[in-house]
């Protein structure tokens, strides 16, 4: 044996070996051999975990169950404060102003505020009725619209809503709900949710369709990728609706006058807030 070399033993040579097999086992799985497996392919549009394009959305887009029990304590709170809200006074009694919990006996009612404090003092009216204040949640102002339309959306629908939200719900509480529609004895509440991209692939036969108006099909591609919509359905209990009917005039039974439920769409949440964005298909009558 000549100096500095070893004899290879069995297990030298049985581990070369295991090497030199293993060699092109690595270059398979290296850039230069066969390409790796492909992954899983993404979600798209419609589908569950999908993120909305490149972009992951971390924003809440909120749940049909959470803006069912928000306004259900809107209604509840209706009720209460204004339980006669729509109903017409009786043929030849005057109708009475409405106790709203603000004004006081025309003996300790203040002075008139300046002009320059009228703003304040209405600030301040609309701050102490909670269900005013409630009302004014749903308005959409111009920073919650460019957070929910696309450029496209606010270019077509953005100063429209802005401008009708801002008519509408400067009014009083019997206005507004008045012009929606919401009668304080509409106690159930339904919520049905849709992704814009489920919108948008409606059909006559998809769930969206059952319960979504069929020109958001085209509209809510002004909505920016994956948010969530809803449509609200307000209505009276079955036992009301029952002894309505029963009590109801004759006229009013054979005109079918009785009142029908109301539905409110189309609503987005934007931040912490439900959003009521109303029929953006028809810019004309959002409201």
């Amino acid at each position: 044996m000549s100096a500095g070399r070893w004899p290879l033993g069995p297990w030298a040579l049985g581990a070369l070996l295991g090497l030199a097999l293993a060699a092109p086992a690595a270059a398979q799985g290296s850039p230069e051999g066969e390409q790796a497996k492909p992954k899983a392919a993404e979600p798209g549009p419609g589908e569950k975990g999908f993120k909305g394009g490149r972009v992951a959305l971390k924003r809440d887009q909120g749940s049909a169950k959470e803006l069912q029990a928000q306004l259900t304590a809107f209604m509840k709170r209706l009720a209460q404060d204004h339980p006669k809200l729509g109903q017409a006074a009786p043929a030849g009694q005057a109708e009475q102003p409405k106790d709203d919990g603000l004004s006081l006996p025309p003996a300790r009612r203040p002075a008139t505020p300046s002009p320059s404090k009228g703003d304040a003092a209405e600030g301040d009216a609309a701050k102490a009725d909670a269900t005013l204040g409630a009302l004014r949640s749903f308005a959409p102002d111009k920073q919650a619209l460019e957070d929910v339309l696309t450029l496209a959306g606010l270019k077509a629908v953005g100063k429209p809503i802005y401008k009708a939200a801002r008519a509408l719900f400067s009014k009083d509480v019997a206005t507004i709900c008045g012009r929606l529609g919401i009668r304080p004895d509409y106690q159930v509440v339904e919520v049905h949710e849709a992704s814009r991209e489920q919108l948008l692939g409606m059909d006559v036969e998809s769930e969206a369709s059952q319960h979504f108006a069929g020109g958001l099909k085209r509209a809510a591609s002004y909505l920016k990728p994956g948010y969530r919509c809803f449509v609200v359905t307000l209505d009276r209990p079955p036992a009301q609706k029952a002894l309505d009917a029963q009590t109801a005039p004759k006229e009013t039974k054979r005109l079918r006058l009785d009142p029908a439920d109301a539905r409110l769409q189309v609503w987005v949440k934007s931040g912490k807030r439900y959003l009521l964005l109303g029929r953006i298909w028809r810019p004309e009558a959002l409201y």
